[in-house]
């Protein structure tokens, strides 16, 4: 039974909320904005692979599938492409034994530069005689000056120094406004301009430095410095660069461009470093990824397990890179319209640690004020990367791809768009998590929850012509929405007693709405919502119970 017959009833294994992978790696470097569950990539590796399949993903990032591989009992044979350098040399790093001599070099090397620059974060003590470490600062900022408002310090037990401790808290906060001027001076050789987008927080004359504390930047920059050349030095100090920013007390990172004004949060960014280093010397052989690392499609052994990577758009992908219909499997997580500007994000790497990223061929839709991209050029890259993998898949191959968007019209264009590539829309699948992100919990109704897999099988290419088109008023959409998902809701009862808003749409809905040519009508997911809510009561779990 080929891939496409056995999907209906694979289908609830991965649906199935089980504890199956419970020893997939941890404390490996890694870091990325949309990283999927390794478990979840386990599960749609056992249950739509077969022992000496090839699986690609097109959009590696941070690969959480290599965990999976690395788990699997079966020899799986997998290649990636990515057109950043940061995820990459996460990869490689992850994929690398140290050997007892490497770690102490990594040991000695970063505690003789955490010794150097410790000071900068030790001030004198209300209650003891030694110094005190100070952990994080929280500050209100105004123009480029900084007010401190409480110091967060380590020591015989956890010290918070503000204004209520008057005489100690004005000596700490003159110590460290030196620091902060002192640190400025020493910068000044050293920042860049950032590229303007609104959409992202980026302002006209905004810096690098705008995002960090001048004393944060210093170090980072002096890190830099000191081992631009230590590959491993350098990815232990970007697995943590995310968290080196000033940021809300929530210190939310899908926002890196973003800075408050007010409870601004300052990190001890030795500290972080420390805590990353400590992981990595006392687990990193344990955690090392034992895959066959290759430099070649020919090279694949389908006796082992096999990875093979290609730094560069997935749309370049050569014959000779991947061949044509050589691969099995297809799993994959493509940027979303607008929701992630990753190359832009990835500047602050770039920066310091010199991972270059690419926003020429970046599969986006962007605004920024240089090589912007929008909603049509995003969606014509979008053809060329899926026209390819539809080439590179096998006759009874399957693509697994993870798309969630809450606007209908938004789902139409992905799909259209995949109907071009060769690639036929044949199912979806809700992965329902119950940890939600900072848009979800603020868009609690619209927000589609969980993970979104839409199933595709290759297929003849086709005119997107030769499909049935509705000319529809608004009148028109709202009546015929209403009797379709009435209908939908009606026939999935039967089964179910409550669902979510995603739950809904994966469970056919997307579907049968793309079929009758509605989707593509549906701008937003309030018109879907409203009828919702004029029929059904909304639960607490976000879910409308329709039993």
């Amino acid at each position: 039974m080929n891939k496409i017959n056995k999907l209906n009833t694979n289908i609830s294994k991965i649906t199935t909320n089980n504890n199956e992978f419970t020893n997939l790696k941890k404390d490996l470097v890694t870091f990325y904005w949309t990283r999927k569950d390794p478990k979840i990539m386990s599960k749609l590796i056992e249950t739509f692979t077969e022992d000496g399949d090839i699986i690609f993903d097109p959009f590696l990032g941070s690969a959480p599938i290599l965990f999976s591989l690395d788990e699997s009992k079966k020899n799986l044979c997998f290649v990636g492409s990515e057109i950043n350098e940061m995820p990459l040399a996460f990869i490689n790093f992850n994929l690398k034994e140290l050997d007892k001599k490497e770690l102490k070099r990594i040991e000695n090397n970063f505690l003789a530069f955490f010794e150097k620059y410790r000071n900068l974060y030790e001030y004198e003590s209300p209650l003891y005689s030694e110094d005190i470490v100070a952990t994080k600062i929280i500050l209100d900022r105004n123009e480029d000056d900084f007010t401190p408002k409480k110091f967060v310090f380590e020591g015989k037990e956890k010290l918070v120094v503000d204004k209520t401790n008057k005489e100690h808290f004005k000596k700490i906060t003159l110590k460290y406004k030196n620091r902060c001027m002192q640190s400025i001076k020493l910068n000044k050789n050293r920042d860049i301009n950032l590229m303007p987008n609104s959409r992202i927080a980026i302002k006209d004359g905004m810096r690098m430095s705008d995002l960090f504390n001048p004393i944060n930047f210093y170090i980072l920059n002096q890190y830099f410095e000191r081992f631009e050349n230590d590959d491993s030095m350098i990815a232990l100090m970007a697995s943590v660069l995310h968290l080196c920013r000033l940021t809300d007390l929530k210190s939310q990172s899908q926002f890196p461009f973003w800075v408050p004004k007010k409870n601004i949060v300052e990190r001890n960014i030795l500290l972080l470093l420390k805590k990353r280093v400590e992981k990595v010397l006392k687990h990193k052989n344990a955690n090392t990824l034992k895959l066959n690392l290759v430099t070649d499609f020919k090279q694949f052994n389908k006796t082992k397990k096999s990875v093979y990577f290609l730094n560069k758009p997935s749309q370049t992908i050569t014959e000779a890179e991947i061949p044509n219909d050589s691969v099995d499997l297809v799993i994959t997580d493509p940027p979303y319209f607008d929701q992630v500007a990753y190359s832009e994000y990835l500047k602050i790497w770039e920066f310091f640690c010199d991972y270059k990223s690419q926003l020429k061929d970046e599969l986006i839709h962007s605004n920024r004020s240089k090589e912007a991209s929008t909603e049509k050029l995003y969606l014509e890259n979008l053809n060329l990367c899926f026209s390819l993998v539809a080439k590179k898949l096998k006759k009874n191959g399957l693509a697994i791809i993870f798309f969630k968007d809450s606007k209908p019209k938004n789902i139409h264009l992905f799909l259209e768009q995949m109907e071009r590539s060769g690639l036929r829309f044949i199912k979806t699948c809700h992965l329902q998590k119950r940890k939600f992100t900072y848009k979800q919990n603020t868009t609690q109704d619209t927000t589609v929850t969980g993970e979104c897999l839409f199933f595709f099988k290759k297929a003849e290419l086709k005119t997107i012509n030769e499909r049935k088109s509705k000319i529809l008023d608004k009148a028109q959409v709202k009546l015929e929405l209403e009797k379709i998902l009435l209908d939908f809701l009606r026939k999935y009862s039967l089964k179910n007693s409550e669902a979510s808003l995603g739950e809904l749409y994966d469970s056919g809905l997307i579907l049968k709405l793309y079929k009758e040519d509605l989707l593509k009508h549906i701008p937003n997911s309030k018109y879907i919502v409203n009828i919702l809510k004029s029929n059904f009561k909304t639960s607490k779990n976000r879910t409308y119970k329709i039993g």
